[in-house]
């Protein structure tokens, strides 16, 4: 199935994580099945490189653990964080998995906020050293 079918049928669960999620409720904006390499994350939010999966019953199956582990492994090599969340729990207590995305949603933030920091020191040393003024070149 294409990303834009599985849009328009989502699971209860992913239905009901959406409805906590969607127009940057959590402060980032998320996007609904959204092709990620060769795979079709459940929710990513793009300014973050997070991916978020459900799993429904059939994820708890050696095989179907096997293959989430190669898709996960997918996923970082694209510079994704991964978080998967078991459909039962979303439909037991939606609110929690909220806060727990929360929580890595700032983790994320800060972790690049720090990357930003060490890039702008890094150039401006590289700057200084190539005898360059802030991002003018001096004639």
């Amino acid at each position: 199935m294409r990303a834009r079918g599985l849009r328009s049928a989502p699971t209860e669960s992913e239905g009901l994580l959406w409805s906590k999620i969607c127009g940057k409720r959590l402060g980032v904006a998320f996007r609904r099945q959204v092709p990620v390499g060769r795979y079709i994350a459940d929710f990513v939010a793009p300014s973050l490189r997070l991916a978020v999966e459900v799993d429904g019953g059939y994820h708890e199956t050696k095989q179907r653990r096997r293959l989430d582990e190669r898709r996960d492994r997918e996923f970082r090599r694209l510079g994704y964080a991964v978080m998967r969340f078991p459909a039962r729990e979303i439909m037991q207590d939606v609110d929690s998995v909220a806060w727990m995305l929360e929580n890595a949603i700032e983790a994320l933030e800060e972790q690049l906020d720090m990357r930003a920091e060490r890039r702008a020191l890094y150039e401006d040393a590289a700057d200084d050293r190539l005898g360059r003024s802030g991002s003018l070149w001096e004639a």
